[in-house]
């Protein structure tokens, strides 16, 4: 064929309007192969319950956004698999993660998500201070041989990064810092600690975790969706000889202003305002880049590895100053259509078009008759390396 070949990535950089952070120019040569990734990894309960042995229970997750604890009492309950944690306010500057569970006779202690002042359990009235100290309980001279102190509820590890709160269940885990090491450098320029939730939706699917997680919309296409870049953007008329790729950023640009404050907005360089930019904190959170509101979390959905739960927020800049209150979970079911969510806007189309073709590659999987699903070496790579660092994860004593 003939014609002028296509500009790369770093050719469109080059001719960037702003100065192009070096974290942009960035350039990996990993190479994972061609193996195909075992059939297993997607329908095996076996593999699903060794998920939550050697995954589950062992790496950090993030549970929540600070902002859905504004005062002291407010707690969230966070599920993945067989597992139920309660993450608290404990006080002002303070949050706590306990088991969702009472010590007693181990009934849940919350059912969802709420404000109170003691964790009480609602079955026989054992009751918690925010701190998990044991402040209660019914005839307390038929335990007479409980010690008080050891009857504490067990705290879970708590971290922070960019707003959102992580938990993990393994005491002896690494530090969150190291867990998400070089992502600072990364969001240094979009401050996702600096967003409010303007929108958090979560849909029941009939698929296994990762089968959701890898087939999310293309990049490009829920940019598109949640810039207006397709519509409500309006551009000047562009000039003779002008670069599009330029105005559309000059839009967004002026577009960002009112509420991230011009020195920050003039400091971005084009390519931050107009491109994508899709990370993945191992295993399952996908914050986006620059100024994309979008953050995925994919998670199993009780103990079923034909089950999953897609969740979707939209993170806003806000100008300085009190945060709006953050957007509750809006529910959706399996057979929900996403525009029942309206507060999602055009994502919700894009989002059914992939979504209708979910259940039937899990369904598929059960059908295949080759042990493995075949990748493309370089396109699929972002799905190759997630596949290494689970076999990591997976293997005995690994951390």
């Amino acid at each position: 064929m003939s014609g002028r070949p296509r500009p790369s990535y770093q050719d469109l950089l080059d001719s960037d309007s702003r100065p192009v952070p070096a974290l942009l120019r960035q350039r990996s040569e990993a190479d994972f192969g061609t193996a195909e990734v075992p059939v297993e990894r997607y329908v095996s309960r076996a593999v699903h319950e060794l998920e939550v042995e050697r995954l589950w229970k062992r790496v950090w997750q993030m549970a929540c956004r600070e902002e859905d604890l504004p005062a002291v009492g407010d707690f969230v309950v966070y599920e993945i698999a067989s597992l139920s944690v309660l993450v608290v306010r404990s006080a002002a500057d303070a949050i706590r993660a306990f088991p969702n569970a009472c010590l007693h006779r181990g009934r849940l202690l919350k059912d969802r998500d709420g404000s109170c002042r003691e964790l009480r359990c609602p079955f026989h009235g054992f009751t918690w201070s925010l701190d998990g100290k044991l402040i209660g309980m019914p005839t307390p001279w038929d335990f007479e041989h409980v010690d008080p102190e050891k009857l504490a509820l067990p705290e879970l590890r708590v971290g922070r990064w960019g707003g959102f709160v992580f938990v993990n269940f393994d005491p002896g885990c690494a530090p969150l810092d190291e867990h998400l090491a070089g992502l600072d450098a990364h969001f240094a320029r979009w401050p996702l600690d600096r967003r409010w939730k303007q929108a958090h939706v979560a849909r029941r699917m009939r698929a296994n975790w990762k089968v959701v997680q890898e087939a999310v919309p293309g990049e490009q296409e829920v940019f598109d969706a949640v810039t207006g870049r397709r519509e409500g953007l309006a551009l000047p008329p562009l000039p003779e000889g002008a670069s599009a790729r330029r105005a559309l950023a000059a839009g967004m640009r002026e577009a960002l202003r009112p509420v991230c404050g011009s020195a920050a907005v003039d400091a971005l360089c084009d390519a931050e305002l107009v491109d994508s930019f899709y990370y993945t904190v191992f295993p399952n959170f996908h914050p986006w880049g620059a100024y994309n509101r979008i953050v995925y979390r994919f998670r199993p959905d009780g103990d079923d590895p034909d089950r999953s739960i897609m969740e979707v927020m939209l993170l806003s800049p806000c100008p300085e100053g009190e945060k709006p209150p953050s957007a509750p979970l809006h529910w959706l079911g399996e057979d929900d259509d996403w525009t029942r969510a309206p507060e999602l806007g055009p994502l919700a189309r894009i989002f059914n078009q992939d979504s209708a073709n979910i259940p039937q590659v899990q369904r598929g999987l059960h059908a295949l008759q080759k042990p493995g699903v075949t990748l493309s070496r370089s396109q699929e790579t972002k799905i190759r390396h997630f596949h290494a660092l689970w076999e990591k994860w997976l293997e005995p004593g690994a951390r």
